[in-house]
Protein backbone atom coordinates (compact mmCIF):
# COMPACT_ATOMS: atom_id res chain seq x y z
CA UNK A 1 0.00 0.00 0.00
CA UNK A 2 3.03 2.56 0.71
CA UNK A 3 4.38 1.39 -2.32
CA UNK A 4 1.14 2.75 -4.21
CA UNK A 5 1.45 5.80 -2.92
CA UNK A 6 5.13 6.37 -3.40
CA UNK A 7 4.38 5.55 -7.22
CA UNK A 8 1.47 7.65 -7.53
CA UNK A 9 3.65 10.51 -5.89
CA UNK A 10 6.63 10.02 -7.67
CA UNK A 11 4.14 10.02 -11.23
CA UNK A 12 2.02 12.79 -10.70
CA UNK A 13 5.49 14.38 -9.30
CA UNK A 14 7.47 14.36 -12.23
CA UNK A 15 3.92 15.20 -14.37
CA UNK A 16 3.92 18.35 -12.05
CA UNK A 17 7.17 19.58 -13.14
CA UNK A 18 6.59 19.39 -17.01
CA UNK A 19 2.78 19.98 -16.83
CA UNK A 20 1.08 23.83 -17.52
CA UNK A 21 -0.99 25.03 -14.78
CA UNK A 22 -4.28 23.66 -15.97
CA UNK A 23 -2.36 20.04 -16.17
CA UNK A 24 -1.26 21.24 -12.61
CA UNK A 25 -4.73 21.51 -11.17
CA UNK A 26 -6.07 18.66 -12.96
CA UNK A 27 -2.96 16.50 -11.68
CA UNK A 28 -3.61 17.83 -8.21
CA UNK A 29 -7.39 17.04 -8.59
CA UNK A 30 -6.81 13.40 -9.66
CA UNK A 31 -3.95 13.11 -6.61
CA UNK A 32 -6.40 14.50 -3.92
CA UNK A 33 -9.28 11.97 -5.51
CA UNK A 34 -6.75 9.19 -4.83
CA UNK A 35 -5.47 10.19 -2.14
CA UNK A 36 -9.34 10.05 -0.36
CA UNK A 37 -9.96 6.75 -2.05
CA UNK A 38 -6.78 5.57 -0.21
CA UNK A 39 -7.91 7.11 2.84
CA UNK A 40 -11.06 5.52 1.85
CA UNK A 41 -9.41 1.82 1.29
CA UNK A 42 -7.86 2.51 4.54
CA UNK A 43 -10.67 3.30 6.68
CA UNK A 44 -12.38 0.34 5.21
CA UNK A 45 -9.98 -1.91 5.69
CA UNK A 46 -9.18 -0.67 9.16
CA UNK A 47 -13.15 -1.13 9.56
CA UNK A 48 -12.95 -4.85 8.34
CA UNK A 49 -10.19 -5.28 10.98
CA UNK A 50 -12.09 -3.86 13.79
CA UNK A 51 -14.95 -6.14 12.55
CA UNK A 52 -12.78 -9.83 12.47
CA UNK A 53 -10.67 -8.53 15.46
CA UNK A 54 -14.57 -8.73 17.42
CA UNK A 55 -15.04 -12.02 15.66
CA UNK A 56 -12.03 -13.38 17.24
CA UNK A 57 -12.59 -12.09 20.43
CA UNK A 58 -16.03 -13.31 20.02
CA UNK A 59 -14.46 -17.13 18.95
CA UNK A 60 -11.73 -17.22 21.62
CA UNK A 61 -14.90 -16.14 24.42
CA UNK A 62 -16.58 -19.28 22.74
CA UNK A 63 -13.74 -21.36 22.77
CA UNK A 64 -12.99 -20.68 26.10
CA UNK A 65 -16.59 -21.22 27.15
CA UNK A 66 -17.07 -23.83 25.28
CA UNK A 67 -13.98 -25.79 26.96
CA UNK A 68 -15.28 -25.40 30.28
CA UNK A 69 -18.52 -26.65 29.51
CA UNK A 70 -16.34 -29.69 28.11
CA UNK A 71 -14.80 -29.89 31.16
CA UNK A 72 -17.47 -29.59 33.43
CA UNK A 73 -19.20 -32.46 31.20
CA UNK A 74 -16.27 -34.05 31.36
CA UNK A 75 -16.02 -33.84 35.00
CA UNK A 76 -20.19 -35.02 34.81
CA UNK A 77 -19.03 -38.19 33.38
CA UNK A 78 -16.14 -38.95 35.52
CA UNK A 79 -18.88 -38.56 38.42
CA UNK A 80 -21.33 -40.75 36.37
CA UNK A 81 -19.10 -43.35 35.80
CA UNK A 82 -17.51 -43.30 39.73
CA UNK A 83 -21.18 -43.47 40.69
CA UNK A 84 -21.51 -46.50 38.41
CA UNK A 85 -18.64 -48.29 39.68
CA UNK A 86 -19.70 -47.51 43.17
CA UNK A 87 -23.02 -48.67 42.78
CA UNK A 88 -21.40 -52.02 41.06
CA UNK A 89 -19.44 -52.35 44.43
CA UNK A 90 -22.27 -51.78 46.53
CA UNK A 91 -24.18 -54.79 44.57
CA UNK A 92 -20.87 -56.98 45.48
CA UNK A 93 -20.90 -56.06 48.97
CA UNK A 94 -25.01 -56.68 49.11
CA UNK A 95 -24.07 -59.79 47.64
CA UNK A 96 -21.16 -60.82 49.87
CA UNK A 97 -23.42 -60.07 52.66
CA UNK A 98 -26.07 -62.31 52.01
CA UNK A 99 -23.46 -65.07 51.86
CA UNK A 100 -21.82 -64.52 54.91
CA UNK A 101 -25.60 -64.60 56.58
CA UNK A 102 -26.27 -67.84 54.95
CA UNK A 103 -22.77 -69.27 56.02
CA UNK A 104 -23.09 -67.49 59.87
CA UNK A 105 -26.98 -69.28 59.32
CA UNK A 106 -25.38 -72.53 58.91
CA UNK A 107 -22.62 -72.00 61.14
CA UNK A 108 -24.98 -71.02 63.87
CA UNK A 109 -27.12 -74.42 63.23
CA UNK A 110 -24.59 -76.60 63.24
CA UNK A 111 -23.46 -75.04 66.78
CA UNK A 112 -26.76 -75.34 68.16
CA UNK A 113 -26.93 -79.06 67.22
CA UNK A 114 -23.20 -79.48 68.36
CA UNK A 115 -24.50 -78.06 71.80
CA UNK A 116 -27.12 -80.65 72.00
CA UNK A 117 -24.94 -83.47 71.31
CA UNK A 118 -22.26 -82.19 73.59
CA UNK A 119 -24.75 -81.45 76.38
CA UNK A 120 -26.19 -85.28 75.76
CA UNK A 121 -23.15 -86.41 75.87
CA UNK A 122 -21.58 -84.78 78.76
CA UNK A 123 -24.94 -85.58 80.57
CA UNK A 124 -23.94 -89.29 79.82
CA UNK A 125 -20.40 -88.63 80.99
CA UNK A 126 -21.33 -87.00 84.35
CA UNK A 127 -24.01 -90.17 85.01
CA UNK A 128 -21.46 -92.42 84.80
CA UNK A 129 -18.89 -90.83 87.01
CA UNK A 130 -21.30 -90.70 89.57
CA UNK A 131 -20.90 -93.29 92.25
CA UNK A 132 -23.38 -96.58 90.71
CA UNK A 133 -23.45 -95.01 87.05
CA UNK A 134 -26.34 -92.78 87.91
CA UNK A 135 -28.37 -95.69 88.22
CA UNK A 136 -30.04 -96.80 91.74
CA UNK A 137 -29.77 -100.43 90.61
CA UNK A 138 -28.39 -102.98 88.72
CA UNK A 139 -29.71 -106.30 87.21
CA UNK A 140 -26.79 -108.87 86.87
CA UNK A 141 -26.28 -110.19 83.47
CA UNK A 142 -24.54 -113.43 82.57
CA UNK A 143 -20.87 -113.66 82.42
CA UNK A 144 -20.85 -110.46 85.10
CA UNK A 145 -18.71 -110.48 87.63
CA UNK A 146 -18.77 -108.32 91.17
CA UNK A 147 -15.19 -106.36 90.59
CA UNK A 148 -16.38 -106.05 86.75
CA UNK A 149 -19.48 -104.54 88.03
CA UNK A 150 -18.49 -102.16 90.72
CA UNK A 151 -15.29 -100.76 88.42
CA UNK A 152 -18.25 -100.01 85.86
CA UNK A 153 -19.89 -98.21 88.07
CA UNK A 154 -17.17 -96.56 89.75
CA UNK A 155 -18.10 -97.97 93.50
CA UNK A 156 -15.56 -100.19 95.56
CA UNK A 157 -16.37 -103.66 96.06
CA UNK A 158 -16.07 -103.36 99.82
CA UNK A 159 -18.89 -100.83 99.50
CA UNK A 160 -20.81 -102.67 96.80
CA UNK A 161 -21.05 -105.74 98.88
CA UNK A 162 -22.04 -103.45 102.05
CA UNK A 163 -25.47 -101.85 100.08
CA UNK A 164 -26.64 -105.69 98.82
CA UNK A 165 -25.83 -107.16 102.23
CA UNK A 166 -23.20 -109.80 100.49
CA UNK A 167 -21.07 -112.06 102.48
CA UNK A 168 -18.76 -113.21 99.57
CA UNK A 169 -18.40 -112.19 95.96
CA UNK A 170 -20.35 -114.63 94.33
CA UNK A 171 -23.53 -113.04 92.51
CA UNK A 172 -26.35 -114.69 90.48
CA UNK A 173 -27.68 -113.66 86.82
CA UNK A 174 -31.30 -111.82 87.14
CA UNK A 175 -30.02 -110.55 90.84
CA UNK A 176 -30.79 -106.85 91.70
CA UNK A 177 -27.76 -105.00 92.89
CA UNK A 178 -28.37 -101.45 94.48
CA UNK A 179 -25.70 -98.53 94.42
CA UNK A 180 -26.98 -96.21 96.89
CA UNK A 181 -28.89 -96.08 99.84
Amino acid sequence: MQSKIFLLLLLTGSSLLVATPAREGVALQEFRISLQQYSYDLHSHKTEIDILHEKLQNLESSITSFKRELGQKGQSSSLESRVASLEKNHQTVVGDLKQLKSHINDASSKLVSLEKQLKGSLNSVVSLLQPGGGEDHYTVQDGDSLGQIALNHKISIKRLKELNELQNDRIFVGQKLRFSE
